[in-house]
């Protein structure tokens, strides 16, 4: 019988559902500057931003999937750490459509608001000639 080099590995030998997933640091790398992760999570596709053990100050970074249901190498001997969870970017997302939308009808506001005040300060400053200057047909 031999012995697991990674121990890290012994949950692919024990559980069918675990995943082999690469994922990488810099959008645009391609698999081969990619990490090989593993995760129960069934629903990681390629293309999605997962949260992943890090050095960083606080012990997580992002990546990038590039590669699902990786076979892992059981030769490997650098420990696969865990996917902690996948980013959701369905509030954020909904956030920033609000916030655009949001935008848009103050700026129509502000629009029509100066042209509003250019009217009466042309009422104001020409009097009656003002209704010259509402008479005149412009070609459209």
């Amino acid at each position: 019988m031999s012995a697991i080099k990674n121990k890290s590995l012994a949950v692919f030998a024990v559980d069918n559902s675990v995943r082999g997933i690469i994922a990488v640091y810099n959008d645009g790398d391609d698999a081969s500057k990619g990490i090989f992760y593993k995760t129960f999570d069934q629903d990681i596709e390629v293309n999605d931003i997962v949260i992943v053990p890090a050095k960083s100050r606080l012990g997580f970074t992002t990546n990038k999937v590039v590669q699902v249901d990786v076979d892992p190498d059981f030769e490997r001997t650098k420990e696969v750490k865990w996917i902690a969870g996948r980013a959701d970017f369905t509030t954020y997302e909904s956030n920033i459509a609000g916030e655009k939308a949001l935008m848009e009808k103050l700026n129509e506001g502000d629009r029509a608001r100066a042209r509003e005040s250019v009217a009466a300060d042309l009422k104001a400053t020409m009097g009656d000639d003002y209704k010259l200057i509402e008479a005149i047909e412009f070609n459209k």
